[in-house]
């Protein structure tokens, strides 16, 4: 039952954080490389139903293949351990899902925006695991407490 709960917070929380993540990501990305601030978006707009589905409809499938990593992952490793590699294993998922939706060649995006798109993924991707494995350990320890 704690695996099945595990991987629903994953699926649950996973794209969301994600998308949290990449709209920082993003907004660093561009103020590092042009001095420009424009584009950090937080607020409604990050929240607005359209957005919400496609990172639903990209992120939902390396959500559920890290919460089933979670689950064989949590049985040899606890903590910090497990931590770090679900950061480890979000990431590479993500990595890969970036490979197959840039996948498509260099129509999509520009050749030289390929590689920064793919490591801001692959970051996004860590930091969604990292925060969803950290989040289920806290509920639970937050269970076990006496009352």
């Amino acid at each position: 039952m704690r695996g099945f709960l595990r991987t629903l917070l994953f699926v649950l929380a996973g794209p969301l954080v994600g998308l949290l993540a990449m709209a920082v990501l993003i907004g660093s990305f561009t103020l590092v490389t042009t001095g420009s601030p424009r584009d950090f978006v937080f607020g409604p707009e990050l929240l607005a139903p359209g957005i919400l589905i496609v990172t639903y409809s990209v992120g939902l499938f390396p959500a559920l293949l890290s919460g089933l990593a979670a689950i064989g992952l949590n049985r040899w490793l606890r903590a910090w351990r497990y931590w770090l590699a679900m950061g480890l294993v979000g990431g590479l998922i993500s990595l890969a899902g970036g490979f197959v939706l840039i996948g498509g060649g260099p129509e999509m995006i520009g050749v030289r925006e390929q590689n920064p798109v793919l490591l801001l993924l692959a970051l996004a991707g860590a930091i969604a695991a990292l925060v969803c494995a950290m989040l289920f350990d806290g509920l639970v320890a937050l269970q076990r407490r006496p009352g």
